[in-house]
């Protein structure tokens, strides 16, 4: 996917209704809490590699209604987390191209 075409899918993600996230009955009791996703992400950071030494990785958590959150990642050994916790419409987006990228969004 170029550039321009991830461009536009944020565009369409950002300008959806909350209406198309609306999910009422979804299970949440097997998913981290967002303070684990973040605390994993911050682990990654300090230590450079302990998550994703052998290939990409990836957490993405939402707790409140009407966020959105992509992850792209092309190479190897990249990490991304986004945590959005307690405020509506957050937008988190993370593209990483090459190796060995690290980043983590917090958005309280």
């Amino acid at each position: 996917m170029n550039i321009k075409m991830k461009l536009a899918a944020v565009a369409a993600f950002a300008a959806l209704s909350t209406s198309a996230f609306a999910v009422t009955d979804y299970d949440v009791l097997g998913n981290a809490v967002a303070a684990d996703v973040l605390a994993l992400g911050q682990g990654e950071l300090a230590a450079i590699g302990t998550l994703a030494g052998d290939g990409n990785v990836a957490f993405i958590n939402q707790e409140t209604s009407s966020n959105m959150a992509y992850i792209d990642q092309t190479g190897a050994t990249n990490f991304g987390s986004i945590t959005q916790e307690s405020t509506d419409g957050n937008l988190g987006v993370i593209y990483q191209i090459g190796d060995l990228n690290r980043a983590v969004i917090a958005q309280h």
